[in-house]
């Protein structure tokens, strides 16, 4: 999902730290409590609509449900709205508030200068190059200062001098004390999808509102479902302004099998995968750190005797990706999600060379994984590979051939040429002006900024926080799972909650059957709301254990209509029914127990145990229904007033009126 907005512009004078200061604090909560926001966002939409625009008092609360109290009060939601609501309609939906927790986020990488165009409504990463140079006058290959450098990023939505600092040594580090435009085209590129392909989606989906697939029939003249080479570089040309050397490298990037043709199942996917989503980010980054591991994973996990697993044309299902992926770190949902954009065809099916081929076109920067080990392997670090390169070499504009006599020449490629390196695709992605050229000076910003970790030692309180968002991203499946097991406990959902082993079987079928009732109305609901008697055989496992049935309490949904009629006596029934039936089920508890330890033969037999239980069972729902009647301590008055209450509700009406004692008959 895109965020659907449009760049943002800031107000005159207005900084990003004094517009972002409460969304700043906000975000500082979350991550004291989540790994990512994400987490936390996807957390939230379990409890509604992502899309559904909130009220004020909705927000205060899902904030306070979900334990930030102090942002839920009245001054701090309408600050919120204030930094939200820019439509003035005093809603906000979910999405909308998780947009501006990405866009408030310090952009001190190219991960999160990529997030910070993409949440400032940016639809494509060169969009926001060309909004760096809005009056033309900047030629991208000129060499910037610091200085200079920090008033392009402004003209971004990226105006703090500590981000400019951070993003300017990414890219040029100590290396070159000037960097330029195109440098930094080159380092977001190592960070993003194809940025050619996410430009022509850009395109297509404005002319074609969003329809894709009417896109590729438009290219498709002759109707036979793919596109070649020829055919697809002479309506690119024609109709979207491309020049035949773009257009030849979108095909490729397109055709995933090299098969020579694009499918509309390819094209389907790879604008998919192109598509700039806040939602992909963190699995690109983690995909692009694993991707040596991912190769070895599932060469190890498919390799048979005659061929390694990357070699094999076998077809393989999810589950078996997900298998083989799960030891990296990866969650299930994310190989799932990954596996889903890969799979043109939506079979479910795809071997291990097509994997990896999909996960080098959903992060592209994998082609420099080699070369960028290599530096480190050669010299150590990568800014040690580029130190003593002057000026005059690392921005001059080499061809495909000049470049790989380049990489011959710093020894990151055999003098012979033959080699695993795909020098072609390396070339392809630094060539983001798409003239057939690129310099040394790309290279260096994309190898800097594409591998894993940090590029510089962060300050210690950011390796604190890094540190902490690790730990909690570790136990986030174990969070989540006790998140849903409150949630089910809140929501009464006793039936899905795990039972004792000696419950297990057809008594926890009967017992979940029973309370899906509560939707039934009438008298056919007060049946529903009674257990059905328990069979013997079902309450045997349960005592030769000695632990007793669960008891079912009265919910909401159970409570008779005549007490939902006057607040002041239904507005504490959760609480009141808890109490008023503890002595109740400590009563059952100690029987059932006492019943376990006497001798075998002076035991009750199933009948009676059943007996027991459905006594006990009914006496719990009573109580709990009527508890609120009878457990407070009310004046005269208020117990006069209850009793009215209740005996106009037990009392049947003989006229079409309402009767006496009911709230109703009371206002009349």
């Amino acid at each position: 999902a895109t965020t659907g907005a449009a760049p943002t512009a800031a107000a005159p004078g207005a900084s990003s730290s004094s517009r972002f200061e409460l969304l700043r604090t906000f975000r500082a909560a979350i991550l004291a409590k989540f790994s990512t926001v994400v987490q936390a966002y996807k957390l939230f939409s379990r409890d509604t609509d992502p899309e559904r625009d909130l009220n004020k008092a909705e927000w205060r609360n899902l904030l306070s449900r979900h334990g930030f109290p102090e942002f839920a009060g009245r001054r701090e939601i309408n600050s919120l709205f204030g930094e939200l609501d820019f439509s003035g309609d005093n809603q906000v939906s979910l999405k909308e508030w998780y947009i501006a927790l990405e866009m408030a986020a310090p952009v001190r990488t190219l991960e999160a200068l990529r997030r910070r165009w993409i949440s400032t409504g940016f639809k494509s990463m060169t969009q926001a190059i060309r909004a760096m140079d809005k009056d033309d006058n900047v030629v991208g290959s000129r060499r910037l200062d610091f200085d200079d450098f920090g008033k392009m990023l402004s003209q971004t939505q990226v105006d703090e001098e500590p981000d400019h600092r951070a993003l300017f040594n990414a890219v040029c580090g100590d290396s070159q004390p000037t960097t330029s435009i195109e440098e930094l085209h080159s380092a977001v590129a190592a960070v993003s999808p194809s940025l050619m392909l996410e430009d022509l989606r850009d395109k297509l989906s404005k002319r074609f509102k969003g329809d894709l697939e009417r896109a590729f029939s438009y290219l498709d003249k002759d109707n036979g479902g793919s596109l070649d080479m020829k055919e697809f570089v002479s309506m690119a040309m024609r109709k979207f302004e491309m020049t035949q050397m773009e257009a030849e490298k979108v095909f490729r990037e397109i055709d995933l099998d090299g098969g020579g043709d694009i499918t509309t199942d390819e094209f389907l996917s790879a604008m998919a995968i192109a598509e700039p989503s806040l939602f992909l980010e963190e699995l690109r980054l983690k995909v692009r750190q694993r991707y040596h591991s991912i190769r070895q994973a599932l060469n190890k996990a498919f390799a048979d005797e005659v061929t390694n697993g990357l070699e094999s044309d076998a077809m393989l299902s999810k589950a078996k990706f997900t298998e083989a992926l799960i030891p990296l770190g990866l969650m299930e949902p994310e190989i799932v999600q990954l596996f889903d954009l890969i799979d043109n065809n939506g079979d479910g099916e795809l071997s291990a060379q097509e994997f990896m081929k999909g996960v080098q076109r959903f992060a592209p920067a994998c082609v420099l994984e080699d070369l960028r080990v290599r530096c480190c392997q050669e010299y150590g670090h990568i800014r040690e590979a580029f130190a003593n390169i002057p000026m005059k070499t690392w921005a001059k504009q080499l061809d495909r051939q000049g470049f790989s006599k380049r990489l011959i020449g710093m020894r990151l490629l055999p003098s012979s040429g033959s080699d695993d390196l795909d020098v072609q695709a390396v070339f392809d992605l630094l060539d983001v002006n798409h003239e057939g050229s690129v310099t040394i000076g790309k290279l260096a910003a994309a190898l800097c900024c594409c591998g894993a970790g940090s590029r510089a030692k962060l300050p210690d309180e950011e390796r604190d926080d890094q540190a902490r968002q690790t730990v909690q991203g570790d136990v986030a499946n174990l969070q989540r799972s006790l998140w849903d097991f409150r949630k089910e406990v809140r929501a009464g959902k006793e039936a899905e909650v795990p039972l004792p082993a000696p419950l297990a079987g057809p008594m926890t079928e009967k017992l979940g059957e029973s309370m899906k009732t509560k939707s039934k109305s009438g008298p056919e609901k007060e049946q529903a709301a009674m257990p059905s008697p328990v069979r013997d055989d079902k309450v045997t496992a349960a005592a030769s254990d000695g632990v007793p049935p669960r008891l079912k309490t009265a919910t909401q949904d159970d409570i008779p209509k005549f007490l939902k009629a006057v607040p002041s006596l239904a507005a504490d029934c959760t609480c009141a029914a808890e109490v008023a039936v503890f002595d109740t089920k400590d009563s059952f508890e100690n029987m059932w127990g006492r019943m376990h330890e006497s001798p075998q033969h002076l035991q009750p037999g199933p009948a009676i145990r059943k007996d027991i239980h459905n006594y006990y069972q009914s006496v719990v729902l009573k109580l709990s229904q009527d508890a609120p009647l009878h457990h407070k301590v009310e004046s005269r008055l208020a117990t006069y007033h209850s009793k009215r209450i209740a005996q106009g509700g037990l009392r049947p009406s003989s006229q079409g009126g309402p009767r006496p004692g009911t709230a109703a008959a009371a206002k009349k």
